[in-house]
Protein backbone atom coordinates (compact mmCIF):
# COMPACT_ATOMS: atom_id res chain seq x y z
CA UNK A 1 0.00 0.00 0.00
CA UNK A 2 2.77 2.56 0.72
CA UNK A 3 4.73 1.30 -2.28
CA UNK A 4 1.76 2.14 -4.29
CA UNK A 5 1.37 5.53 -2.54
CA UNK A 6 4.17 6.56 -3.28
CA UNK A 7 4.51 5.53 -6.50
CA UNK A 8 1.29 7.34 -7.33
CA UNK A 9 2.38 10.81 -6.16
CA UNK A 10 5.83 10.55 -7.54
CA UNK A 11 3.65 10.06 -10.77
CA UNK A 12 1.57 13.42 -10.00
CA UNK A 13 3.74 15.31 -8.58
CA UNK A 14 5.98 14.51 -11.88
CA UNK A 15 3.45 14.92 -14.34
CA UNK A 16 2.17 18.50 -12.46
CA UNK A 17 6.30 19.31 -12.49
CA UNK A 18 5.13 19.11 -16.60
CA UNK A 19 3.21 22.37 -16.94
CA UNK A 20 5.97 24.73 -16.65
CA UNK A 21 8.44 23.17 -18.64
CA UNK A 22 5.76 22.10 -21.52
CA UNK A 23 4.64 25.24 -21.60
CA UNK A 24 8.39 26.52 -22.61
CA UNK A 25 8.43 23.46 -24.99
CA UNK A 26 5.28 24.46 -27.09
CA UNK A 27 5.49 27.98 -27.23
CA UNK A 28 9.39 28.13 -28.38
CA UNK A 29 8.66 28.63 -32.16
CA UNK A 30 6.36 31.36 -31.53
CA UNK A 31 8.56 33.40 -29.02
CA UNK A 32 11.77 32.99 -31.17
CA UNK A 33 10.06 34.79 -34.11
CA UNK A 34 9.41 37.76 -31.52
CA UNK A 35 10.89 41.17 -31.85
CA UNK A 36 13.24 42.38 -28.37
CA UNK A 37 10.34 44.10 -27.29
CA UNK A 38 7.97 41.87 -27.66
CA UNK A 39 9.53 39.05 -26.09
CA UNK A 40 10.51 41.24 -22.71
CA UNK A 41 6.93 42.13 -22.37
CA UNK A 42 5.58 38.43 -23.02
CA UNK A 43 8.03 37.15 -20.31
CA UNK A 44 6.07 39.11 -17.21
CA UNK A 45 3.14 36.10 -18.12
CA UNK A 46 5.75 33.84 -15.90
CA UNK A 47 5.20 36.43 -13.05
CA UNK A 48 3.79 34.18 -10.30
CA UNK A 49 5.25 30.62 -11.75
CA UNK A 50 7.74 30.40 -8.50
CA UNK A 51 4.95 28.79 -6.67
CA UNK A 52 5.83 25.72 -9.49
CA UNK A 53 8.91 25.25 -6.73
CA UNK A 54 6.52 23.61 -4.21
CA UNK A 55 5.81 20.87 -7.08
CA UNK A 56 9.08 20.78 -8.17
CA UNK A 57 10.40 20.23 -4.65
CA UNK A 58 7.66 17.32 -4.16
CA UNK A 59 8.35 15.87 -7.64
CA UNK A 60 12.26 15.40 -6.39
CA UNK A 61 11.26 14.04 -2.73
CA UNK A 62 9.08 11.33 -3.85
CA UNK A 63 10.83 10.70 -7.35
CA UNK A 64 14.06 9.96 -4.58
CA UNK A 65 11.83 7.95 -2.07
CA UNK A 66 10.36 5.93 -4.81
CA UNK A 67 13.82 5.03 -6.03
CA UNK A 68 14.78 4.31 -2.41
CA UNK A 69 12.00 2.31 -2.16
CA UNK A 70 12.35 -0.21 -5.27
CA UNK A 71 16.42 -0.52 -5.31
CA UNK A 72 16.12 -4.04 -4.68
CA UNK A 73 14.52 -4.36 -8.47
CA UNK A 74 17.32 -3.57 -10.88
CA UNK A 75 15.20 -1.95 -13.76
CA UNK A 76 12.72 -0.60 -11.59
CA UNK A 77 15.32 1.03 -9.89
CA UNK A 78 17.41 2.46 -12.84
CA UNK A 79 14.29 3.93 -14.29
CA UNK A 80 13.67 5.49 -11.14
CA UNK A 81 17.36 6.97 -10.69
CA UNK A 82 16.78 8.15 -14.14
CA UNK A 83 13.66 9.82 -13.47
CA UNK A 84 15.36 11.29 -10.56
CA UNK A 85 18.55 12.37 -12.56
CA UNK A 86 16.21 14.10 -15.03
CA UNK A 87 15.02 15.81 -12.27
CA UNK A 88 18.34 17.29 -10.85
CA UNK A 89 19.58 18.11 -14.69
CA UNK A 90 16.20 19.68 -15.40
CA UNK A 91 17.23 21.89 -12.43
CA UNK A 92 20.94 22.63 -13.47
CA UNK A 93 19.36 23.54 -16.81
CA UNK A 94 16.68 26.29 -15.12
CA UNK A 95 18.55 27.92 -12.77
CA UNK A 96 22.10 28.33 -15.66
CA UNK A 97 19.82 29.32 -18.30
CA UNK A 98 16.20 30.45 -17.85
CA UNK A 99 16.56 32.08 -14.24
CA UNK A 100 18.63 35.11 -15.92
CA UNK A 101 17.05 35.86 -18.26
CA UNK A 102 13.84 35.50 -15.61
CA UNK A 103 14.94 37.73 -13.49
CA UNK A 104 16.46 40.42 -16.22
CA UNK A 105 12.54 40.47 -17.22
CA UNK A 106 10.92 40.62 -14.71
CA UNK A 107 12.88 44.09 -13.17
CA UNK A 108 15.77 43.32 -11.40
CA UNK A 109 18.85 44.78 -12.69
CA UNK A 110 16.54 45.49 -16.00
CA UNK A 111 18.07 48.09 -18.12
CA UNK A 112 21.31 47.03 -17.88
CA UNK A 113 20.32 43.23 -18.15
CA UNK A 114 17.71 43.50 -21.44
CA UNK A 115 20.52 45.60 -23.12
CA UNK A 116 23.16 42.64 -22.52
CA UNK A 117 20.86 40.13 -23.10
CA UNK A 118 19.47 41.26 -26.57
CA UNK A 119 23.07 41.88 -27.80
CA UNK A 120 24.27 38.55 -26.21
CA UNK A 121 21.48 36.31 -27.45
CA UNK A 122 20.19 35.20 -24.26
CA UNK A 123 17.16 34.74 -25.26
CA UNK A 124 17.83 31.59 -27.45
CA UNK A 125 19.84 30.52 -24.61
CA UNK A 126 17.25 30.68 -22.36
CA UNK A 127 14.30 28.99 -24.42
CA UNK A 128 16.98 26.53 -25.54
CA UNK A 129 17.01 25.70 -21.85
CA UNK A 130 13.34 25.63 -21.19
CA UNK A 131 12.94 23.09 -24.45
CA UNK A 132 15.83 20.82 -22.90
CA UNK A 133 13.69 21.25 -19.29
CA UNK A 134 10.32 20.35 -21.77
CA UNK A 135 12.31 17.28 -23.61
CA UNK A 136 13.57 15.61 -20.18
CA UNK A 137 10.48 16.23 -18.02
CA UNK A 138 8.55 13.80 -20.73
CA UNK A 139 11.32 10.92 -19.71
CA UNK A 140 10.77 11.19 -16.09
CA UNK A 141 7.13 10.60 -16.36
CA UNK A 142 7.49 7.51 -18.89
CA UNK A 143 10.33 6.73 -16.31
CA UNK A 144 8.00 5.95 -13.41
CA UNK A 145 5.07 4.61 -15.39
Amino acid sequence: MAFDSMRLLAVISVALCLIPAGAHFFELANKMSLSTAEYMTTQKIYAGWSFFGVVIIAAIVFTLMHTLMVRAERTAFLLSLTALLCLGAMQVIFWTFTYPMNVATIGQHSARLRRGAATMGVFARDQRGAQLCGIGGYHLLYAHL
